[in-house]
């Protein structure tokens, strides 16, 4: 199950505001040292939307899929998809501003 966001949908928009933001400051300064990074970031945030839609979609393919397997000599260990969600989960949270 995904972790749910320990503020309301106003904070959460504004917390969003605020790395935008952020992230926007980022990239002027890139602009302003080297046009190609300035570049590069302006294609990254374009794509950002796209790409935080696809990782929450995989994160949810992921967390329904979780479970153990066994492991060396029979033990139990984390099957592939749920250490992919765990790290999805760890990755979203950061770039929501949760961690």
């Amino acid at each position: 199950m995904s972790e749910q966001p320990k503020w309301t949908p106003e904070q959460a928009s504004e917390r969003a505001a605020e790395k935008a933001i952020a992230d926007l400051r980022k990239g002027i300064e890139a602009a302003e040292n080297s046009a190609q990074a300035g570049e590069n970031y302006v294609c990254m945030a374009a794509a950002g939307p796209a790409l935080y839609a696809f990782a929450r979609r995989a994160l949810e393919y992921f967390e329904s899929r979780e479970d153990v397997v066994d492991g060396s000599y029979g033990e139990p260990q984390p099957s592939e998809e749920m250490i992919l969600a765990q790290e999805g989960r760890a990755a979203l949270a950061k770039a929501e501003g949760r961690e």
